[in-house]
């Protein structure tokens, strides 16, 4: 049995050195290794089995390096505990603690024969008391609530009744037995499972905050793809709209529910509110689109995202031509909007096959191409590029403003954490973000701006900030503007 406990608090006293080795942050596991192998010398030496060893060594030694190892137990475990209960410790007791087991081992391992044994007896109080101190942080501990202080508090109780026997023991008061190796390994025990308990807790708190960081990564990207999608959906509301002004007749267009998506002017004259205002609002609220007066005409609209239904008010028999020439740029809408997809599909089908065994298919494609580019160029002609570069030059302004409102930090913070900027490092430390300095005005505005990245460095701003300002307010409008144009 003691061969056994000898082995199991050396083992488990290197255990801990090397837990703390691994993770340095929290010392209780080498003050408590320290301890369980000062205990395994300990009761090595005082047994008969050193003796079997290594049997010239001298009794003398032998009794020092008994004494020495409890004296020296005295700090570590005082350390233990302090590391174990931070905010229970006393500096004064720990550094007198340490300066009196210091005084004992001079003597103790100078001294021989008697007075040995009478310096030794002289540290019975210095235990006496290292005991009563560690049961008083140990039922503090449990007071404040403070994690595993019970289950110490308990291990504490079972050292110090083993440490009082020995004590009677020694001077002969107690007829008993040595029981500290017994309760050194108890303690270990109860030590070892609460070590193996934070360990879990720590992995199972790991885990859970990389859950949480999937997690928040995800709604993140969910936001970037929100965001995007609110754009592109602004972005085609304003062009339609500005389509449809050219409509002298009131009209507007209704998702599946009867909310109105989008209106001209002149269905804003006839309900007396904006477009701001009727936007996601019931049509049957502002509307009796049962009044005959209004000879209201349904017309589907098909989006690439949704199918709409527009509503044209036909208010005088004078604008019969204009309603059926609304009617009919919807119609064409609709039909070359199905060309293009079935186009779309076949040329997704499409394979290199095909493109060899069809000579005339890529020039044909290039006519499609030219078309398009010239409708594009009639329907949406490009503004000044100065104006454009005006435009890019608020938005990143506008962009650092906010960044800075919101965090607080400076446009070299902004570049850094987007990844989308380079930064230039000087001899003396300063950051220098030259090249995004050249957006910050027109007249320095690069020839070939990258808009791509502008655009990506508001929208990383206006995803990390949710601060509500006018500042906020004022970017967002510009982002929209420069995407219109682009």
């Amino acid at each position: 049995m003691l061969i056994f406990i000898i082995i199991s608090l050396f083992v488990l006293g290197f255990h801990n050195i090397i837990v703390y080795v691994l993770r340095r942050k929290d010392r209780s596991p080498l003050y408590f290794g320290i301890f369980c192998l000062l205990y395994s010398i300990n009761t090595w030496v005082s047994s008969s089995y050193i003796s079997a060893i290594f049997p010239h060594l001298s009794w003398l030694l032998l009794r020092k390096i008994d004494i020495i190892t409890i004296m020296l137990s005295i700090p570590s475990f005082i350390l233990f505990m302090h590391t174990f209960f931070p905010d229970e410790k006393n500096r004064l007791i720990q550094k007198g603690g340490q300066i009196l087991t210091l005084l004992f081992i001079l003597p103790a391992a100078v001294f021989s024969d008697d007075r040995l044994d009478r310096v030794f007896q002289f540290f019975y109080p210095v235990i006496l008391m290292t005991t009563l101190y560690c049961i008083f942080i140990g039922i503090r501990a449990v007071r404040h609530r403070r994690s595993d202080a019970k289950s110490i508090l308990l291990g504490i109780s079972i050292l110090s009744l083993a440490g009082i026997n020995d004590i009677l023991w020694a001077l002969g008061i107690a007829h008993t037995a040595v029981f500290m190796p017994l309760a050194t390994f108890v303690f270990t025990g109860i030590y070892s499972w609460l070590l193996s308990k934070r360990f879990a807790n720590a992995f199972a708190g790991s885990e859970r905050l990389a859950k949480e960081l999937l997690e928040n990564q995800r709604l993140r990207d969910e936001m970037e793809h929100r965001i995007q999608q609110e754009q592109h959906l602004y972005q085609t509301q304003r062009r339609l709209t500005g389509l449809l002004h050219t409509i002298n007749d009131p009209l507007c267009a209704v998702n599946d529910i009867g909310t109105i998506e989008f209106c001209n002017r002149a269905f804003e004259e006839l309900s007396g509110l904006s477009l701001v205002q009727l936007a996601g609002k019931p049509i049957d609220h502002y509307i009796d689109r049962n009044n005959k007066n209004y000879g209201i005409t349904t017309v589907p609209l098909e989006l690439e995202d949704d199918d709409l239904s527009v509503l044209l008010f036909k208010m005088t028999d004078t604008r019969s031509t204009e309603n059926n020439a609304a009617v009919n740029l919807i119609e064409e809408l609709n039909k070359n909007r199905k060309r293009i997809r079935s186009l779309e599909t076949l040329l997704v089908n499409a394979n290199p096959d095909m493109m060899r065994n069809n000579i005339h298919l890529s020039h044909d494609l290039e006519m499609i191409d030219t078309a398009l580019e010239q409708m594009r160029q009639l329907l949406s002609p490009d503004l000044d590029l100065r104006q454009k570069k005006i435009l890019g030059s608020k938005l990143i302004t506008l962009t650092i403003q906010y960044w800075t409102e919101c965090t607080g930090k400076t446009k070299a913070d902004l570049a850094r954490e987007s990844g989308l900027w380079a930064i230039y490092i000087n001899p003396d430390g300063w950051e220098r973000t030259q090249t995004l300095d050249r957006y910050l005005s027109d007249k320095t505005f690069p020839k070939i701006p990258r808009w791509q990245k502008i655009i990506k460095t508001a929208n990383f701003v206006l995803i990390r900030c949710l601060h509500a300002s006018p500042l906020r307010i004022q970017l967002e409008k510009t982002l929209q503007e420069l995407l219109l144009l682009s």
